[in-house]
């Protein structure tokens, strides 16, 4: 996507790393042997190691992989940051999560880390229409929006594959995301998106609401009320 940050792609799964002075910064390890593939990636880019990995949100299927990188690490002797916003270290707990616990954690929303050069800034959704941790996350110098599960530019919402599954709150997130300053955005599945993506899926929801509205109007809903199920 830039000179330093790379996009990859697993199955149905995506990411992003970026490739600093002395060490890589992975978004998501993925799950489900992906976090393999995501590390033979890495190492087809550069030589230098995996020194932080994000946890972008609590769901396994995204950061279940996360020993891969903690076993690499330990084999060069280095100690691999884990960063999660507190929702999600929360969110870990609550749930009693037998993942690796984030060994530093920021801000849900507005929280910021460091790595190296780069600012990565944790954009939480007030009401997440994913998951109550969701968040967007902002690689600044970078102009790159990591914000899985949120929507996918190749993929409509409520078609197939709807990871964004409280309807009324996709608006607002979708506002929030096209309100940042960035260039590319990863939905963690499907294909790297841009502005004019997310204007598209705007719109879509704006139709399919009057569709639907339409529809409600032209139907009696007990028509389907069905007494021996309810």
């Amino acid at each position: 996507l830039t000179d330093r940050t790379y996009w990859v792609q697993s199955t149905f799964y995506s990411t992003l790393f970026y490739v600093g002075d002395r060490g890589v910064l992975l978004m998501d390890p993925l799950a489900d042997g992906a976090g393999q593939k995501v590390k033979e990636a890495v190492e087809k880019v550069t030589a230098l190691p995996i020194t932080a990995v994000l946890y972008s949100h609590d769901h396994v299927d995204h950061i279940g992989d996360i020993g891969v990188f903690i076993d690499a690490a330990k084999q060069k002797n280095i100690s691999l940051r884990i960063i999660a916003s507190d929702a999600t270290a929360a969110k870990m707990k609550f749930l009693n999560s037998q993942l690796p616990k984030p060994t530093e954690t920021v801000a849900f929303n507005g929280g910021s880390f460091q790595f190296e050069n780069l600012t990565v800034q944790s954009q939480g959704f007030t009401r997440a229409a994913h998951t109550d941790d969701s968040s967007a996350w902002l690689m600044k110098q970078e102009g790159v929006m990591h914000a899985p599960d949120m929507t996918n530019p190749d993929q409509m919402p409520y078609l197939g594959f709807g990871g964004s599954e409280n309807a009324v709150y996709l608006d607002s997130n979708l506002q929030q995301v096209a309100n940042a300053n960035w260039r590319y955005f990863n939905g963690g599945h499907g294909n790297i998106g841009s502005k004019a993506d997310v204007t598209f899926m705007q719109n879509y929801m704006k139709d399919l609401r009057a569709a639907m509205s339409s529809a409600f109007e032209s139907i009696n809903a007990g028509d389907y009320f069905n007494e021996k199920m309810n």
